[in-house]
């Protein structure tokens, strides 16, 4: 106990793929085990504290999130520690996950005094190796979007090939960070070299893409998030004792939305209209102002999701993808709401116990709505869904299942 008690560096990440994550992404996580069983994570912006127990030689037993994680561990010397996790409960034998492997191996090094915390410049290579611009569309608005490319940034593919897809354009050296975070979507994927803008009307049409791509990209954020920490944020940020909720979920993905800046200028300790959290409220991100609110209240959005028992969002409990049991085209993430909110503020659609009480959604757009959904697509659904079809795709466990191309608008 006493030889591993301390800070470790992380220096090698291989996740369950086989694959070495980017360095910039080891540099900024530290591991603290005390001498008492107790074990922290430090990453951009959450501490992930549990126990640890040596149970045997070379064997470790984790409980970072509620379960064991069983583990082994090997010193190559004094300051250098290899750690190989399992996540399917089953203790590993060797050092070397292979690819769909169900382990995570962690070499670390004993960090140096001053290198306890990350530094600044580690935390902003972490939250840059996550960053690029992704735009969902669909076969008729994709002919559009070419349109508006300016020559070589536009991905090359034919006419026939116009189908559901994402469109990624960024660094060659993230593509591989890309394409990991966005391994679940069922959809080609196109990458590029420059980002572009659609070039839309102010009209109805106009405002539903803008706000389809709003939405998507909030999406992508919550992903980037739900790849860093394995689990998807909670609708806010907790008080320490995960009773009070502070800020908004909405704050939570700001590093991953391309604001990071502005992420580290909240107090996450405070809550969301305390003297210093609330004067930056006027920074809210266009992201989060949907295009169609002509008359919105300033500095506030629609965009929410929805939260209560048996939902993806239920208090301060956590949720993982693999807890979505309906499927996770089945499963709201989140959703045109009909009120506004402050966009810091932990303030989203709680879903009634009232079975055939609907929730207060859309009213903004011709015939329907907006909703993103947990496998990253964003439909345009109909303004007369049943109440009871909408409370099921809220609830990621109702045994439910929705055909929803019965009920997306076109």
């Amino acid at each position: 106990m006493e030889r591993i008690a301390g800070v470790w560096r992380l220096v090698i990440h291989r996740d369950s793929h086989g694959k070495n994550d980017d360095p910039d992404f080891e540099a900024g996580v530290r591991f603290t085990f005390t001498k008492v069983g107790k074990l922290t994570i430090l990453d951009t912006h959450e501490n992930l504290s549990g126990t640890f127990e040596i149970v045997d030689l070379g064997k470790i037993d984790l409980f970072l999130t509620g379960q064991k994680q069983p583990a082994i561990f090997r010193f190559d010397d004094d300051n250098r520690l290899t750690m190989c996790v399992s996540l399917d409960k089953v203790r590993p034998t060797d050092f070397t996950p292979e690819e769909r492997d169900p382990r995570v191996l962690w070499r670390l090094v004993r960090a140096k005094p001053g290198e306890e915390k990350p530094a600044q410049e580690e935390v902003d290579r972490l939250v840059e190796t996550y960053r690029y611009t992704a735009i969902y569309v669909k076969a008729s608005e994709a002919e559009l979007a070419l349109q508006n490319a300016p020559g070589d940034s536009a991905p090359k593919i034919r006419s026939d090939e116009l189908t559901n897809m994402v469109v990624l354009f960024e660094r060659p050296n993230l593509i591989a960070q890309a394409k990991s975070v966005l391994k679940n979507y069922d959809r080609p994927i196109f990458l590029g070299q420059k980002p572009f803008a659609i070039n839309l009307s102010t009209g109805p049409v106009g405002q539903r893409l803008r706000s389809k791509s709003n939405l998507f990209h909030i999406g992508v954020g919550i992903h980037i998030y739900h790849n860093i920490y394995g689990r998807y944020p909670r609708h806010a940020i907790y008080s320490a004792d995960g009773k009070r909720p502070l800020l908004s979920w909405r704050v939570a993905i700001l590093p991953y939305i391309g604001e990071s800046a502005l992420y580290r200028q909240f107090k996450l300790d405070q809550p969301w209209d305390s003297e210093h959290n609330k004067e930056l409220i006027a920074k809210m991100p266009s992201l989060y102002a949907p295009p169609f609110a002509i008359t919105i209240k300033p500095l506030e959005t629609y965009y929410q999701v929805v939260t209560g028992p048996q939902t993806l969002f239920d208090g301060a409990n956590k949720t993982r993808m693999k807890d979505i049991l309906d499927g996770t085209t089945n499963t709201l993430l989140a959703i045109e709401a009909k009120d506004s909110v402050i966009w810091t503020k932990p303030a989203d659609l709680a879903l009634s116990e009232i079975k055939d009480q609907n929730l207060a959604v859309g009213g903004h757009l011709p015939g329907g709505f907006n909703a993103l959904f947990c496998d990253g697509t964003v439909r345009h659904l109909s303004a007369t869904l049943p109440a009871t079809t909408l409370r099921s795709l809220a609830m990621p466990t109702d045994g439910k299942v929705v055909d929803l191309n019965t009920l997306a608008n076109p």
